[in-house]
């Protein structure tokens, strides 16, 4: 056995005499060892979880701001695209439209053609 094999098994001896003195404590036999109680750490609840926002609502949009946008985006190559979104709805023609609430979610969808 070399001094480093020796060096090791000493170290581990002390480790095992460590944790048996450790454990004798936590079992209260050791007299010379007082471990102190452990307290409880209160448990801190979380904090709640803010509510989520509610959707935006799309802004007041008029006809002729969404004509020129949709004019804007042919104009710009994206022909067939307003066609598609036109089509979806249902209309050949913007002035089929005739409800400004869809006038503002085509808007938004308008805003999107180009960029995806």
């Amino acid at each position: 056995m070399t001094k480093k094999d020796k060096v090791l098994i000493d170290g581990l001896r002390n480790l095992a005499r460590a944790v048996a003195d450790i454990a004798a404590a936590l079992e209260g036999s050791d007299a010379k060892t007082k471990v102190a109680p452990a307290t409880p750490t209160p448990v801190q609840e979380p904090a709640p979880e803010p509510a989520p926002a509610p959707e935006e609502a799309p802004k007041p949009v008029t006809f002729e701001e969404l004509r020129g946008c949709l004019a804007e985006k042919a104009k710009n190559g994206y022909r067939d695209e307003v066609k598609a979104m036109l089509a979806k709805y249902g209309v050949e023609r913007l002035s089929e439209v005739d409800d400004p609430d869809t006038w503002a979610v085509m808007m938004l969808e308008a805003e999107e053609i180009g960029h995806g």
